[in-house]
């Protein structure tokens, strides 16, 4: 079903620029991607007016989407993305050169299938220096952790509660397009202030140029990989990144 568009007058130019940074003005963008860009800005707004309306103003996807439908960890791209990123954490523990725990952060972690995963294979490979914080945002995500015995924390990516240089790995798989701009920038500062000098920041994020994308825009329709949950106010993407906007705001 393709994604409804709508008046491009409904944002201003300075709401999209405060709100969404370099991502509204991205060189890799074509024309018609930036105009179906604040089309998706103004039905994002949209939602934002129906989520108050329903008085949830921090909806999450565990809250509105049922479980049969949202559990998008059995997809093949995900699981793939997880097992990446877990050869990463276990390349970057294997090249620390201390008898020091090795802290690994996740924000967003959801349910926590990342963290079960994660756990199970450095428990596995007995890693005794290895410990895991998983955080969420979300009540629900929170409680289920919980019972999984994950010791989850509830905090939200622009402020995060731990020691500085305290963590050797901070992780948001998923995370960043749930953000506004100020609010990425906000995450970047945090993990940078809560990760050791040789620490690293791993992020994945969908492309909004990636060819599925491209094919999609060019039939005018907002791609499925960023809008999820098409025509529902319950749907949370509101940050798109190419690869060149992620590395334009990197390397500032």
């Amino acid at each position: 079903m393709e994604a409804p568009l709508f008046d491009k007058t409904a944002i201003s130019p300075a709401e999209l620029e405060s709100r969404y940074g370099t991502a509204s003005k991205d060189s890799e963008l074509t024309n018609t991607d930036t105009l179906l860009f604040r089309d998706y800005i103004a039905l994002q707004l949209l939602r934002e007016h129906e989520r108050q309306i329903h008085g949830t103003p921090e909806v999450t996807a565990y809250e509105f989407i049922p479980v049969s439908y949202y559990d998008y960890e059995k997809e093949h791209r995900h699981v793939a993305r997880n097992g990446q990123v877990i050869d990463l954490i276990k390349d970057v523990y294997d090249e620390s050169q201390t008898s020091e725990s090795f802290v690994a952060i996740e924000v967003g972690a959801g349910v926590g299938r990342f963290g079960e995963r994660l756990t199970a294979e450095m428990d596995a490979d007995n890693n005794p220096r290895f410990i895991y914080y998983p955080s969420d945002i979300s009540n629900n995500a929170i409680e289920v952790m919980q019972r999984k015995r994950l010791f989850p924390t509830r905090v939200s990516a622009t402020h995060l509660p731990y020691a500085r240089n305290s963590a050797n790995v901070v992780y948001g798989g998923e995370v960043i397009e749930h953000l506004t701009f100020p609010m990425f920038l906000q995450f970047l500062s945090e993990s940078r202030r809560v990760l050791k000098d040789d620490g690293s920041l791993i992020i994945t994020t969908p492309n909004f140029d990636s060819l599925p994308a491209r094919d999609e825009k060019s039939r005018n329709i907002i791609p499925y990989n960023f809008d999820e949950q098409r025509n529902s106010w319950a749907s949370e993407h509101v940050l798109p990144f190419t690869v060149n906007s992620y590395r334009e705001i990197l390397e500032r």
